[in-house]
């Protein structure tokens, strides 16, 4: 597994506040909760930690929500969100998933995998998040399994 439940739902989460924000829109917990397919309360925790991170803005009160400066999606990465949520991610990247995984007590695939890991850290530095929050804009990626409205069926 890449990522904890936890940033899942974290890059989600900024992913769906990011085009709220693109749209002049502030989001609501459970909007983000709704949009993202996931528990309320477990998005409330991870919007603390990206609001602590500097990731997301959060403003409370009747038309309150979190939202992203638009000038700031352009330099959010993929690496920030993360790191927001889970400071080690980097050295708890292992590829069987072990809690410890280094030079000095390597995992079984430690060696090949060091590459790969070094490729996908490298990657999350350079996504940016207006990028990721335009297709989403778009249309042409999502942030749920499901659609949100009904399909035809063909007969």
């Amino acid at each position: 597994m890449l990522f904890t439940k936890a940033c899942e739902y974290g890059i989600r989460s900024v992913l769906f506040v990011a085009k709220q924000s693109l749209e002049g829109k502030r989001s609501t917990l459970k909007e983000i909760a709704s949009e993202i397919e996931a528990p309320q309360p477990f998005v409330a925790k991870i919007m603390q930690q990206l609001v602590r991170g500097n990731v997301v803005v959060s403003v409370k009160g009747i038309s309150g929500g979190f939202y992203i400066e638009p000038s700031q999606i352009k330099e959010i990465t993929l690496t920030n969100i993360v790191f927001a949520i889970d400071k080690n991610f980097d050295s708890k990247l292992c590829a069987m998933g072990l809690k410890e995984c280094s030079e000095v007590r390597p995992c079984p695939i430690h060696h090949t995998y060091k590459a790969i890991k070094k490729d996908i850290i490298s990657m999350m530095d350079k996504s940016n998040l207006i990028e990721m929050a335009e297709s989403l804009k778009n249309g042409t990626c999502f942030l749920s399994n499901l659609p949100k409205q009904p399909i035809n069926n063909l007969q």
